[in-house]
Order: C-alpha cells, then structure tokens, then sequence
C-alpha cells in the first residue's frame, strides 16, 4: 500500500509558487487506486486555482468527505461542482447541513453556515449520511470524532434555536499504514488527545501522524504547553503536520517538547507519502 496525503488548501502555501494560501482547509488522499478530497476549503476559486496548478483532475476525484459545516471547510463545494461533468458521493453527517454561527458571549454576531448545494448542482450529488465508523476503501476510513466544546464562541441551529455547539457533527480521516494509523482532521474540535485516543479504540493502535488542524485558536501558553506534555506522554508519539486552525503560536510552543521533526507544517503542495 502506498499512499499520498496532499494539501490543496490551507492559510500557507509553499514558498516560490503559485499555490494560494487562504482561510481554510482541503487535502486530496490517494489511496487504494481512488481519491478522496476532504473538505473544500472556503473559496471555490481559490480551490480550483490550486487543484489546476497542482494538476489534480476533477473528475478524478471518486469522493468528497466534509469534516463539518464551517464555511472553511465547505465553502468551495459548489465552484467545485461546477467543474465536475459528472456525479460524485459527499459523505457527511446530518448535522453538518445545519446553519452555524459564531457568538460573542452566547449572543449569535455572524453566520458561519449553513451551507446548500446549489440547485444547478444538485444532479452532480450522491449525498451518503455518515453514521459510526465508515470504510471508504481497503485503508481509509471516516471516523466520528468525540464531542467538543464550543467555549461559548459557536453555536448551530437546531430544533428552531441557537444552542451552543458541540460539534456532533465532525468526522475525520483514518489512514491505515504498515506503522500505524494516520488521523486526518479539519479541527478536531474535541481536542487533540480526546481524537488521538478515538483512533486507538476504533483501530486498536495508536496514531503514528496526525494531518490537519487540531483548533488551538485562543489557547493560552499553559493550555498548549499542557497539551505538548500530553502528546509526548503517548505510547506513541504522532508527528504532527499541523495546518488551519492551529496557531503558529501553538506550534511553536508543540515544538519545544515535541521538537522541529515533531511538528511539521502542511502548507499548499506539501504532499506526505505512507507506506
């Protein structure tokens, strides 16, 4: 099995291209002789400028998984369905079509979703509802990720009101490699440690690697230092290709404990290989 992970969106590109680097997220998984695009990012140009530059075909994309329905990881879908001349499966929760918003204290302030496919691209979608553990091919797999705290600064809409949100509806990528599992997150709202250990009891091995954003947005120091002292902690330790919503704070304060090897950034165009 070889398999490639390849950032097509993130806040960075690589330096001395033309990739775009934007708020939000999408990496492409080859795997198993198919492709799977998580996440859409937030701006449908930007996405179809990187994915053309890079050389990606659309139609060679057999899935779309959306991790959860924040516009950072959704809002390049329909430029996306545009370019596709023929129909392709989104896996994603129910919850994630639900409308979200961000607050300031508990008062809702601006609209982060909900998010609709537009009715021109409604044909060109086989929308699978992702319940439990779900196997996409020999080696890649959706996970549901535990519940997360919103801190107050999230919400969704549900039921007719505006609850704070506990991210329910966010799924991740399992890997499977010959070193172990590989976990792939949008932000993993419930925390790093909680999606690490979510991967140990649905594989039963610990995560060799962890891909994407593990959401340390206003984190203090102690909080990301706390978090570094747990992940060296591990059986064993991932390497962490952070991206999105993990600040560079945060990353450099991982580094302190886990090292520059440890932690590696997932810039547009870094492409990570698994055996």
């Amino acid at each position: 099995m070889n398999a490639k992970v390849l950032s097509v969106y993130e806040e960075g590109s690589i330096v001395g291209t033309r990739l775009i680097g934007a708020k939000g997220f999408s990496l492409l998984v080859d795997v198993d002789g198919e492709r799977t695009l998580f996440d859409t990012g937030r701006k449908g140009n930007y996405l179809i400028h990187n994915l053309s530059l890079l050389g990606i075909e659309f139609e060679s994309i057999d899935r779309i998984v959306l991790s959860h329905g924040h516009r950072e990881h959704t809002g390049g879908l329909n430029d996306f369905l545009e370019e596709r001349e023929t129909p392709v499966k989104i896996y994603s929760t129910k919850g994630a079509w639900e409308s979200k918003a961000d607050s300031i204290k508990g008062i809702r302030v601006k609209n982060t979703g909900a998010f609709e496919i537009l009715e021109k691209n409604k044909e060109k979608v086989t929308l699978e509802t992702v319940d439990g553990m779900t196997e996409l091919s020999e080696n890649l797999f959706i996970m549901p990720l535990p519940l997360g705290s919103s801190n107050g600064r999230h919400m969704k809409h549900e039921d007719g009101v505006w609850k704070d949100d506990d991210f329910s509806d966010e799924i991740a990528l399992v890997l499977r490699t010959s070193k172990g599992p590989v976990l792939m997150t949008g932000c993993a709202h419930c925390g790093l440690i909680p999606a690490l250990h979510a991967v140990a009891d649905a594989t039963g091995k610990n995560a060799m690697a962890v891909v994407g954003g593990v959401h340390t947005v206003k984190k203090k120091k102690a909080e990301i230092e706390a978090l570094a002292l747990e992940v060296s902690s591990e059986k064993v330790i991932p390497k962490l290709h952070l991206a999105h919503c993990t600040t560079p704070d945060s990353k450099t304060h991982l580094r302190v404990k886990l090292g520059l090897d440890g932690v590696k950034e997932f810039y547009v165009g870094t492409e990570l290989i698994f055996e």
